[in-house]
């Protein structure tokens, strides 16, 4: 995929699952009590781990960033 810069359509596909953020609230109103999640492909998620593997020490981050940063 990098060699030919082609990434297939089904890797941008995923299952949207809708949550109930209150169990105890109106699950009805679909405004207010629903999250929802993407379930991503596999394949796609492995390719992701070894793209990250590959090229991590090419991306950083501002010193000042404190969130979602490897320990």
């Amino acid at each position: 995929m990098l060699k030919h810069c082609y990434v297939p359509d089904g890797f941008g596909y995923g299952i949207f699952i809708p949550l109930v953020k209150d169990k105890r609230g109106d699950v009805h109103d679909s405004d207010h009590y629903y999250r929802g999640i993407n379930v991503s492909p596999v394949l796609s998620k492995v390719f992701e781990l070894c793209l990250q593997d590959t090229f991590d020490s090419f991306f950083g981050s501002h010193h000042l960033q404190i969130g979602l940063r490897k320990m």
